[in-house]
């Protein structure tokens, strides 16, 4: 473990490396200039140019949903709605709490939220990750193009810090430890639904197996349990605060305008957020969609792949692809056609770091022709249909998204080849590619530019 810390310590000190240098002109229109344009806020103006990054300010740093954020966290729910309006009961309070707690500026989140996210990853690599294998676990976790969304005033590290700690509690039988830090999650997002119909699915397919109904309602019950009381809370200090109804966070979704309907015009509110989002889409929705399907109704008895894992690490694994499909087909079906935030509900989750640490366990036992092909189809057929979308005319920098989430998760299926020189050198390079990347995306909340999240 105290490798692993240091190698999470080396990756934000390379982080801030890339990101101070290109801060500096001479070194940015040497480098990064040469290859892609970059976003600067000059007085309100918003354009792309060949500007250097941006300044590290607090002025800079509330952008987006951290306004939000830091409006609760200042002036509490009353005053924070009559500044915005009552939409902000759609914001939870923890996070707010927990910035109000911490006396930090919120530049300080920064370090506050990489340290959540380390700590996470150091929790979940312990519980599913075998000893030679953490350390290419921990490096990959950083690999992910949605890396960025744990270095800004967001509530995913929280959340990610809290359903591990959580999830240590389900797999050690600590069901205290369990209870608290759920229903903490439950206060830091509306996340209850989900995470529920995620457990009760997972339950579903044990009872599948075993035909005990009371058993799989009570393991249901003491799981749902701490999600509900978690945003029982959250109604209450909401309604304490003025809301006028118990249930004001689920009514004001209105100005969201979640409408069920056929996914049609597939878009985003950003190129830099549609490459993410896309990739997610071929990469990992649909193929999950399809592992979920034969596990359920094809193979109908407990899969052979299964068998490497203890039942509560089955559980969760399950429970965590369920989440990621549900989000997915929110997302598709509720937007539009829009994808945007896909990637930041689904591979910024402590639900996606799981599903890689207990999947590769699980695809190991898929012939490996099979996966590399399945991954060479899945990357052709994506790579040809993102020609045909409105944000990919021109393949630019902006467009790096899709191929560092294909880049990180063939080398994720390539671990066993971890001893090789290949393989080291293209960890290595996924990995600084995606933190120029992630610098580039960090610069562009700074600067207040096309939202990608």
């Amino acid at each position: 473990m105290k490798i692993q810390s240091l190698i999470l310590l080396a990756i934000f000190g390379g982080f801030w490396l890339i990101f101070a240098a290109l801060q500096n002109d001479t070194i940015f229109k040497n480098s990064f200039c040469r290859i892609a344009k970059n976003y600067h806020n000059e007085n309100g103006n918003i354009a792309p140019g060949e500007y250097s990054y941006q300044s590290f300010t607090e002025e800079f740093f509330v952008r987006w949903d951290a306004k939000h954020y830091a409006s609760i966290h200042q002036h509490g729910y009353p005053q924070a709605t009559q500044l915005e309006s009552d939409f902000i009961y759609a914001f939870f309070p923890l996070f707010p709490l927990v910035w109000k707690i911490s006396g930090l500026p919120a530049t300080g989140l920064h370090f506050l939220n990489y340290i959540f996210f380390a700590v996470s990853i150091l929790i979940l690599s312990f519980l599913f990750v075998q000893k030679t294998h953490r350390n290419i676990y921990t490096i990959l976790a950083c690999c992910f193009p949605g890396l960025v969304i744990f270095l800004i005033p967001y509530t995913e590290a929280l959340f990610m810090i809290c359903i591990s700690t959580a999830v240590y509690g389900m797999i050690k039988n600590k069901y205290g430890l369990y209870f608290i830090f759920m229903m903490l999650a439950a206060m830091t997002r509306p996340c209850y639904i989900f995470v529920i119909m995620a457990f009760a699915a997972a339950e579903f397919y044990f009872f599948l197996q075993h035909k005990k109904l009371i058993e799989s309602l009570k393991n249901l019950s003491l799981q749902a349990l701490p999600l509900l009381i978690g945003t029982g809370i959250v109604s209450c200090i909401q309604y304490a605060s003025g809301s006028g109804s118990f249930f004001r966070f689920l009514e004001v979704q209105k100005y969201w305008q979640h409408v069920l309907s056929i996914p049609h015009n597939i878009r985003d509110w950003s190129a830099e957020g549609f490459s993410i989002n896309y990739g997610v889409l071929v990469f990992l929705s649909i193929p999950l969609v399809i592992y979920l399907f034969n596990l359920y109704f094809v193979q109908k008895k407990k899969s052979a792949e299964l068998s490497n894992l203890t039942r509560a690490e089955s559980f969760i694994f399950i429970a965590s692809l369920l989440y990621i499909v549900q989000l997915s087909a929110f997302i598709l079906l509720f937007q539009g056609g829009s994808l945007h935030n896909l990637f930041r509900y689904t591979i910024c989750t402590p639900f996606f770091y799981i599903a890689l640490a207990l999947g590769y366990k699980i695809i190991q036992n898929i012939p490996k022709s099979i996966v590399i092909n399945l991954l060479a189809i899945l990357f052709l057929i994506g790579f040809l249909f993102y020609g045909l979308t409105p944000y990919s005319t021109n393949w630019n920098f902006s467009d790096l998204g899709f191929f560092i989430l294909f880049g990180s998760l063939l080398w994720w299926y390539l671990q066993d080849q971890a001893s090789y020189l290949y393989y080291k050198i293209g960890l290595f390079i996924i990995l600084l590619v995606n933190l120029v990347w992630t610098s580039y995306l960090l610069n562009m909340y700074l600067s207040d530019a096309w939202i990608f999240t």
